[in-house]
């Protein structure tokens, strides 16, 4: 037997146990070191209150890697003379379980807010010291009815600095994820409305709101609706651990079931104070339900919800938007009419979403530039429709051309992102585009091009079976 033939058989072996070793290096993922699954790392902050590594004089950091189900390894970065050193120990699952409690009761007893979450408590205080400052404050002075000018400044000073140091104090040692500051920042603006309107279908009176005390009574109910849903939304985000994406749909549904209650109340003919705050309220109570089946049906990201609100906002403007344009005139007869095809277009903008959104992982940049180009897209064809329309025209160039804006922002953002934002469990069968020159052909009443059999698709969706 050769030398070479030999060799070649001794590389075999080698090169095998070379890559195994590099790939198993390659899959350590890093996992929690504690048992709540909240710690990621011990830093030296975190060190000095628990003193776990009490041998390292110069400790750095500590952090833990999974190598299989069964192999962990123990990271510790150290420095010693001068220089940095880094020891790896490798622990069995039961090491790793032995740890695990070491951290967590050493955490509990020495340092309670180590392991909370806290990522979203700046956007909560943020959110509350906004609308503290914007509506809370001034609320509190007519809810109280303070009888002079300064009196009232005083109180509206202390509503709005409350909106910041209460939260601010009670959220200091709890957790406040993002999802739980979204839907308490929601209640708080959603709730404020929903006082009034429980108010006004309790009181049931179309009289002057400034009179028999009525504005008073509509302001208490608003300041207490408010804060009451704000709680509530941080206490059920926090117990129930909604996921962000989650808590954005279900918002968006809440909204869309109050424009809900609305229209169906312009279109029964209640117009009635108390009835009209009936209906709101009870679209609202089942856009929250639809929100949650929707949000149930599917995992959302952040960035899916604002496709999601984009994709309805479009729509419940591109139907009445396209009814218009074919002749049909807005007058108190055809009112109704314009009505239903709004509340029919936002219905198709949440089935059509859902399903843009499907089987993709839209960050949050991706999604709310989706959002904000189709808003930005809408208001470039007002601005357009202004430069160019004739004084004293109709309003059909300017429908027109903020449906063109919108729709075709809206496809453009869509098409350029879709691709990028794929998920882990493989690609999109469902492929959705929009023309803009096909909407522009739609909205100017052209149909086929002249002298051809070609004709301008407002939209193409594609399923790959």
């Amino acid at each position: 037997m050769s030398r070479h033939f030999l060799l070649r058989m001794m590389i075999v072996p080698v090169g095998l146990i070379l890559v195994t070793a590099l790939t198993a290096r390659a899959q350590e993922t890093q996992v929690p070191i504690d048992s709540a699954g909240t710690i990621q790392r011990i830093n030296p902050e975190l060190e000095s209150k628990i003193a776990l590594f009490p041998e390292y004089r110069d400790f750095q950091e500590a952090r833990l890697y999974r190598l299989t189900d069964s192999s962990f390894t123990l990271e510790i970065s150290y420095g010693a003379d001068g220089t940095s050193q880094r020891e790896r120990r490798p622990l069995t699952a039961a090491q790793v379980a032995e740890l695990r409690g070491r951290v967590t009761r050493a955490i509990a007893e020495r340092a309670p807010s180590a392991g909370l979450n806290q990522e979203g408590r700046a956007r909560l205080l943020a959110g509350t010291t906004i609308m503290g400052l914007g509506y809370y404050g001034f609320i509190t002075s007519v809810a109280i009815q303070a009888e002079s000018g300064e009196t009232a400044v005083a109180l509206y000073m202390l509503g709005s600095a409350s909106s910041f140091f209460i939260p601010y104090l009670v959220t200091s040692k709890l957790n406040v994820t993002n999802a739980q500051a979204n839907l308490s920042i929601y209640g708080g603006v959603a709730g404020a409305l929903h006082g009034v309107l429980l108010y006004n279908l309790i009181n049931g009176s179309n009289s002057n709101v400034y009179s028999d005390g009525l504005f008073q009574g509509r302001a208490m109910a608003s300041l207490l609706g408010g804060i009451t849903e704000s709680v509530c939304g941080y206490i059920v985000a926090g117990s129930s651990k909604l996921p962000e994406g989650k808590v954005d749909v279900i918002a968006l549904g809440g909204t869309a079931g109050l424009g809900l209650g609305e229209a169906m109340a312009y279109i029964t003919g209640f117009d009635n104070t108390s009835e009209s705050a009936g209906m709101m309220l009870l679209g609202s109570a089942a856009g929250f339900a639809a929100g949650n089946a929707m949000a149930n049906m599917q995992h959302y990201t952040p960035g899916d919800a604002y496709v999601l609100t984009a994709s309805c906002a479009m729509s419940a403007y591109a139907l009445p938007a396209m009814f218009y344009l074919s002749g049909l005139d807005v007058s108190e007869s055809n009112g109704k009419i314009h009505t239903l095809a709004t509340i029919a277009g936002g219905a198709a903008g949440l089935v059509l979403g859902h399903y843009l959104v499907k089987d993709h992982e839209f960050s949050t940049p991706h999604g709310q530039y989706i959002a904000l180009g189709t808003g930005a897209g809408f208001a470039l064809g007002l601005g357009v429709a202004y430069l160019i329309s004739p004084r004293g025209g109709d309003g059909s160039i300017y429908v027109g051309s903020a449906l063109v804006g919108g729709a075709g922002a809206f496809g453009l953002m869509y098409s350029l992102l879709q691709d990028g934002n794929r998920s882990r469990t493989g690609s999109s069968n469902l492929r959705f585009d929009i023309s803009p020159i096909g909407v522009a052909a739609f909205a100017l009443g052209r149909g086929p091009v002249a002298g051809s059999d070609i004709t301008l698709p407002v939209a193409t969706m594609q399923y790959r079976f």
